[in-house]
This record gives C-alpha cells, structure tokens and sequence, in this order.
C-alpha cells in the first residue's frame, strides 16, 4: 500500500492435491505414485444420526463431481482425515477403489453393515502400542510396494541404503526387494550383531564409553545384542568372553 491508492496483486493459486472437497469442476487429478491396495475413508460425527448424515452427504458430493470416480481415492481419504473435526462417533470405510468405498459409503448412510465398513466410538482412554519385532519379521519382498507407492518412504529409504551399501558391500535394496530370496534371512543383513550373554546393565555400562556402538535388542534377562563398528563390538565381546 502506498500514496492514496492501495493495490492487490492476484496470483495463480499453487496446485494442492485434490481432496475431493471442492465444490463443481472436474475432480483433482490422480496423485503421484502407484496406486494403493487399499485406501481408508474416515468420517465422523457427534451422533450416529450425524454420521450416517455425514456419509450421505459426502455421497451426494461426490456424485455431483464429474469424473470423481475416475480421481484418487487417497485424496479424499487425505481430506477426510486433516480438514474434518474428529466427533466420537466414528467409522471408516476401506477399498481398493471408488466403487468399492462409494459401496461402504452407501452402507453407512443407510445403517446398514459392510464388509468394508468399521465403526467405533471414541474413548476417553486411548492407547498406543509400538511393536519392534526384530530379527525374524523380515519377508522377500518387503518394502518393495511401499517404495513405489510412496516418494517420502523411497527417499527415506535410498538415505538408509547410501550409508549401508558401502558398508555392506552391495545394495541393501537388492537384498530386500528380491522376490524368492534366503538372502534376507541371514544375520549380516537383517541383524549384524554380535549376541552376548550378560544382563543389559551389564552390556549397557560397556557400552557407554563408544559413540559407535549400541545395544540392538534385549532378547531376554541375560540375552543382549550389540551393534556397531566391527571393530569396537569386538572389544565389547571379547571382555564378556
């Protein structure tokens, strides 16, 4: 703003990811990425009334979307889930594609079950757990789908592979997206280590003086697996010898 006149500059707006929100037009273009197994839809609302009321609404939104059958499942599930309130009464409808969710969909408005549909109700008590299995949850394969369908896990993961591959001498990537392959189940890939029978007080008070070494996993009471620099994992086991 300056002198008596005050000016506004109108800009092309930046493209966002359709969230199937937007009202008339064409629907938002695919996301990037390969196209999901399966894609949640949640909705929400204070009463079961509300939330059935919530599904048909969203039905009839969608239905008056030209080509939203053709548009990304995943997102509408992304809107769904970051730009709506979360009410207590609540549901999620799971498919592989628009019909199979706009089915559920369907099905939640009229009250009706689905084997796609999963309702619940919020409590004032929730709980998180985290699993860290560990040596022996590995699979030929794994991660190989995940890679492709989502850029943030491949970058993630080539960041991981350029540190490991120098050290392990070939491409950690090879290791674990080959199909039919034993190779992910030997030691060196999925857990190098050394094992060492002493209580974790123990391994964790050798330990401490090295900033490139680490207790891996607690196996059990006097089960404990450190991992680091060869070198250095050496000294800690020889000294429980």
């Amino acid at each position: 703003m300056s002198g008596t006149n005050a000016h506004v500059i109108v800009e092309e707006a930046r493209e966002e990811a359709g969230d199937g929100s937007h009202e008339g037009g064409e629907a938002p273009a695919a996301s990037a990425g390969r196209p999901l197994p399966v894609v949640p839809w949640p909705l929400s609302g204070r009463t079961e009334d509300a939330l059935a009321d919530q599904a048909a609404r969203l039905t009839a939104h969608l239905a008056g979307i030209p080509g939203a059958d053709r548009a990304h499942p995943a997102d509408t599930g992304r809107a769904l889930a970051t730009t709506r309130t979360a009410f207590d009464h609540r549901a999620v409808v799971l498919g592989a594609d628009h019909d199979e969710l706009a089915a559920g969909l369907a099905a939640l408005a009229a009250g009706e079950t689905h084997p796609g549909l999963v309702r619940g109700l919020a409590t004032d008590d929730p709980r998180v757990a985290f699993l860290f299995t560990g040596q022996g949850a590995q699979r030929a394969g794994m991660g190989r789908e995940l890679y492709e369908a989502f850029p943030v896990f491949a970058e993630a993961f080539d960041a991981v592979c350029a540190e490991i591959d120098p050290r392990l001498g070939r491409s950690l990537r090879e290791v674990m997206f080959a199909e039919g392959s034993a190779e992910l189940d030997r030691t060196e890939f999925t857990q190098p280590m050394v094992s060492v029978r002493a209580s974790e007080a123990e391994v964790a008070e050798l330990v401490a003086p090295y900033q490139d070494v680490s207790i891996a996993a607690v196996n059990g009471p006097a089960s404990v697996v450190v991992s680091g620099a060869a070198d250095a994992v050496t000294e800690i086991a020889a000294v429980l010898a």
